[in-house]
This record gives C-alpha cells, sequence and structure tokens, in this order.
C-alpha cells in the first residue's frame, strides 16, 4: 500500500521513473531492474529502490520490475490517471507549441481555454482552443472549473496572471516566466526557469574545464 506522507522530491522522481517506464513500454521490453532504471534516469539505484518503496514494494528479488505493472502502479498510486481541466495564459510560441502538443491530453490534461492580450489573437482557436482576452481570467477559470493554470507570459505580466488564476479557483500552476511568483500556499506551484537552468549547465563547464587545466 503507499504510504500517506510521500515526499515531493520522491513524487517528483516518481514522475520520471514513470516516463522512462512508457519509452520501454513503446519498445515493448518487459522487465527491468532497479540499477537499469537508475542508469537511464541518472538516479542511483539505491534511491530508485527507497522511492517506489513508498508507494508499495512490487518487484521480485534479482528478476526486477515488471515494467507495465510498475508504471500501472505508479499511475494508480499518485492519481496522474484523473484527467484536469488546464488553461494556458500567453499565446506566444511556446503557449502556442503547447496548445498544439498533442500528448497533452494524452497525459490527462484537458486544456480548455487560453488567455492572451493581442486583441489580434482573442476569438480565435490554437490547436482547437479558443483564445480569451486576459482580463477574462478569473470569471472563464471559475466557469470552466479550471485547475491547473500554465503561465507563459512575460515576467512584467506573471503575478497579475498568477493572482487572477488564484482567484478563479486554481488548485496549481505551471510558470514558466522567469520570475518567483507570490503564490498562495494552497495552491500547488512548479516553476521553470530556462536561463537558470543554462547558466547551470555553463557554469558546469567552466568548472570542468578549470579542473583539467
Amino acid at each position: 500500500m503507499p504510504k500517506k506522507n510521500i515526499p515531493k522530491l520522491a513524487i517528483r522522481r516518481l514522475c520520471i521513473y514513470k516516463r522512462m517506464l512508457s519509452r520501454l513500454l513503446e519498445k515493448e521490453q518487459e522487465t527491468i531492474s532497479s540499477k537499469e532504471l537508475g542508469k537511464l534516469t541518472s538516479i542511483p539505484d539505491y534511491q530508485v529502490r527507497k522511492d517506489i518503496s513508498f508507494i508499495g514494494e512490487i518487484g521480485v528479488a534479482r528478476k526486477g520490475y515488471n515494467i507495465k505493472k510498475l508504471n500501472d502502479h505508479i499511475i494508480n498510486s499518485l492519481g496522474l490517471i484523473e484527467v484536469w481541466n488546464t488553461a494556458i495564459v500567453g499565446v506566444g510560441q511556446l503557449g502556442t507549441a503547447l496548445l498544439n502538443y498533442p500528448r497533452l491530453k494524452e497525459m490527462g490534461y484537458n486544456i480548455l481555454c487560453a488567455f492572451d492580450i493581442d486583441p489580434k489573437k482573442i476569438g480565435k482557436k490554437t490547436g482547437g482552443i479558443t483564445i480569451f482576452p486576459s482580463d477574462r481570467i478569473t470569471p472563464t477559470v471559475r466557469k470552466n472549473q479550471i485547475k491547473i493554470g500554465i503561465i507563459c507570459v512575460p515576467p512584467g505580466a506573471a503575478q497579475t496572471v498568477c493572482d487572477a488564476l488564484a482567484k478563479g479557483g486554481i488548485r496549481g500552476i505551471l510558470n514558466f516566466a522567469p520570475i518567483a511568483l507570490n503564490i498562495p500556499a494552497h495552491i500547488v506551484k512548479r516553476e521553470i526557469d530556462f536561463t537558470v537552468e543554462l547558466e547551470f549547465i555553463s557554469a558546469v563547464l567552466n568548472l570542468m574545464k578549470k579542473k583539467r587545466s
């Protein structure tokens, strides 16, 4: 049986395992060991075993895990079978790419609407999704029972968008704007700053170069 209090970092890693297991299923691989799964995900095998123990062991000693059973077990334990009504704010290049990404729906994210400030975009559809004016975020989110909001706007507009989503009853926010948002504690948030990730890569490469010299 899954444990009630799974650490958030473990949840994140379990999602990484699920993604890798899904890829292996497409290749029709049947079993995998914790060592192999760790190697594929760059996570130590002892950590893989510990994370899976949070949702209940299903492996067989020295035989590893049945990939389909483990994948299904992670999905069921984390409730990833649930469908979430989702909205995207900001229909620039990133927002447009997400609206046209078919796997989001396959993964359970039902994008019902999008928002933008550009009057040329409002009322039109991208990826089959209608674009609404940004000043209608709160009532539209509330009316459509949107639970997850994806923010793809410039940093200067991100906090205003976040506040409007929160007032509409949003429960989770994925923020792509390169700014830390003030988000109510009851809302689950993830913030992705590409510039920080690129600077991390640059810093590691520079440190490796200095170490070799």
